[in-house]
């Protein structure tokens, strides 16, 4: 495995140990944070819709008493006494003994002038019949007022009830003391934050603010739900509202709370869990890294061993098919040592009519010195294939480089060519003067073309004995950007079956003890790890063609 495929192992490892507790992990999270939310907004709007629904009758309550106030006067009081000061200034203080909520009192006739007042302005004479209130007292038979002006140029309202019948009709109205009516909407427990304030149908206020906002002013923040029946209640900018109607006016009572404060609580385990899954994500993570690290080393461990357990499969490989070669290699040895033999023997001869003071002729002085550099030129021969067999068989190493294949295969095959020529193989090697170098490791190349070459010799020698064998190794490219080398053979072929399995692992159709089964695995495994293939095409007694691809070298 190379190294940045141990990467790519570990970025998916990593991944998938964080992904897929994450993915669940954080579904889980987004639910429940959305579903506690929704759980707070709803406790939230529940408690401020309460308050809103309790406070809207409270006011309501007293508005009512207000106005029973008046119509008892009314009922119990004649109108003529009314019209007395004395006697409307001894109701006025019975009034107040029993609430401080009027400021004033006074009586109307039905043309809108008031007849009588008692109350610290100087109102007697004074004109409402432009008053919307007065016109609705008349019509409904009582009525509360916005706040306006007036003639004190004040904000406050009027309580007014009417009586009597056709042109003798009569309203009593009252002022209620602002101050004291504030306070009373204003007495609301809802946190630090909380308030409440009336508005009228228009979203004018009827009442001061806590958090800031005059009598008479436009309040924005109950325009979302003035148009809705009933309690109800929303968002709106920082604020959770609810706005309930006071019955038997046309005010809307609005009780609010700043959200940060509403939704403290949910604030506060939201961070909670915020930490909590922060803590949980460096966990995961470290875990993920630390399990991520652990098994590529595992893997890296594994990765050598099964590489030292190749290196030994590939020396035995090569050991298997040196013990296979080590006919050839005796012959070949055999034959330089025979020709010394007789060299040397004539020179024996020579030596002995030396010893003899006879003197040599010339021609036995060629003939001496032909003797001569024969021995030196096989024992040459004797070193070339010596070297052959131990650069063969001691070799070091795996290792990729440029290998020019016009130099490099006579050199290889030359053992093989001598092997073949014994066994009366035609043996031939084309190599076009166009091919490029390939990238391969030399040792291991030459272990897979004498694996090939030497089970090419036995086919054919299995099917033509000494006589009629041919074998072709030829080069070729192939695109794109490889070399392929073909081993061609006239040899017993093998059949589907075989051909099927000819790379796996210990599986020969040699006799027992003349084959491994592990050559032509080791090929594959060899040429796959240098970037290249090796496949095989066999028909039964039709011989064989073995290609090997091989990767252009690339500067």
């Amino acid at each position: 495995m190379k190294p940045d495929m141990y990467k790519d192992v570990r970025k998916m490892l990593l991944v998938v140990m964080i992904l897929v507790p994450a993915i669940p992990f954080l579904a889980s999270l987004a639910i429940g944070y959305s579903s506690y939310r929704a759980s707070m907004e709803r406790s939230a709007f529940h408690v401020a819709e309460r308050i809103a629904e309790d406070h809207a009758i409270l006011i309501s309550s007293f508005l009512d008493e207000r106005r029973i106030d008046l119509e008892s006067i009314l009922s119990t009081v004649p109108v003529t006494s009314l019209l007395e000061q004395d006697q409307l200034d001894r109701v006025f203080q019975s009034l107040q003994r029993t609430s401080k909520t009027f400021i004033d009192i006074g009586l109307i006739d039905e043309n809108g002038v008031q007849k009588s007042y008692a109350g610290p302005f100087d109102l007697v004479g004074k004109q409402y019949s432009h008053q919307p209130w007065f016109s609705k007292t008349l019509q409904s038979g009582s009525y509360v007022s916005d706040v306006y002006l007036g003639y004190r140029h004040r904000p406050h309202f009027t309580v007014a009830v009417a009586a009597g019948e056709g042109k003798g009709r009569w309203v009593l109205r009252a002022t209620v003391d602002q101050g004291l009516f504030g306070d009373l909407v204003q007495g609301v427990s809802i946190g630090e934050t909380g308030e409440a304030f009336i508005v009228n149908d228009a979203a004018v206020l009827q009442t001061t603010k806590r958090s800031g906002g005059t009598i008479l002013s436009v309040e924005e923040s109950s325009q979302c739900l003035l148009d809705q029946e009933g309690v109800s209640t929303g968002l709106h900018g920082e604020y959770i509202c609810a706005v309930a109607p006071i019955k038997g006016t046309l005010w809307l009572l609005v009780v609010r709370q700043k959200t940060s404060e509403a939704f403290a609580e949910f604030d506060w385990a939201a961070r909670t869990i915020a930490l909590v899954s922060l803590a949980g994500g460096i966990f995961i993570v470290s875990l993920a890294i630390l399990v991520s690290s652990r098994v590529v080393a595992i893997l890296r461990s594994k990765e050598a061993e099964r590489r030292e357990m190749e290196n030994h499969l590939l020396r035995a490989a090569r050991l298997a098919e040196l013990g296979e070669m080590s006919a050839g290699f005796a012959h070949e040895i055999n034959n330089p040592l025979q020709v010394m033999k007789s060299e040397i023997a004539l020179m024996e001869m020579n030596a002995a009519a030396l010893k003899e003071d006879q003197p040599l002729e010339e021609a036995d002085k060629k003939e001496l010195q032909s003797s001569l550099e024969q021995v030196n030129f096989q024992i040459d021969r004797c070193a070339a294939i010596t070297r052959s067999i131990l650069k063969f068989g001691r070799y070091p190493g795996p290792e990729n480089t440029a290998v020019d294949l016009h130099v490099y295969l006579p050199e290889v095959t030359l053992m093989m060519q001598r092997k073949a020529k014994v066994s009366g193989v035609d043996f031939s090697l084309i190599i076009p003067a166009e091919i490029p170098r390939v990238m391969a490791d030399p040792g291991q190349l030459q272990q897979v073309l004498v694996n090939v070459l030497n089970n090419a010799l036995q086919a054919i020698e299995e099917r033509h004995g000494f006589e009629g064998g041919v074998l072709r190794v030829s080069v070729s490219r192939t695109p794109p950007d490889l070399v392929q080398i073909e081993v061609e053979d006239n040899g017993s072929g093998m059949s589907r079956d075989v051909l099927a399995k000819i790379f796996n692992p210990f599986f020969t159709t040699k006799a027992p003890g003349k084959g491994t089964g592990l050559g032509l695995s080791v090929c594959h495994a060899i040429m796959d790890g240098m970037g290249g293939g090796i496949t095989a095409q066999s028909r039964e007694g039709k011989g064989a063609v073995f290609t090997m691809t091989l990767p252009e070298y690339s500067h």
